[in-house]
């Protein structure tokens, strides 16, 4: 039985509150790892590399001056590896 709800949905910001708390999640995750003295694996090139936790912490630390906020992607860099 499938019943139908009169709460309209805007999906585009739906997905986008989705995306971001997902992004957010993932961020507070490396940033433990890093904190915790551990890699982290991510996929760059067609190849697993690991992450160093002082790569992560200066690549993702909100509380350092200059450092991206909401990164894109945990294996995104300026030098485009």
């Amino acid at each position: 039985m499938t019943e139908k709800s009169d709460r309209h949905v805007n999906s585009s910001t739906d997905c986008a509150a989705i995306d971001q708390a997902v992004r957010e999640a993932m961020r507070d995750e490396v940033l433990s790892h890093a904190r915790e003295g551990r890699s982290v694996p991510t996929f760059r090139d067609g190849r697993v590399i690991w992450i160093t936790p002082e790569e992560i912490l200066n690549r993702f630390s909100p509380s350092l001056p200059g450092r991206e906020e909401q990164p894109r992607s945990i294996s995104s860099d300026s030098e485009g590896h």
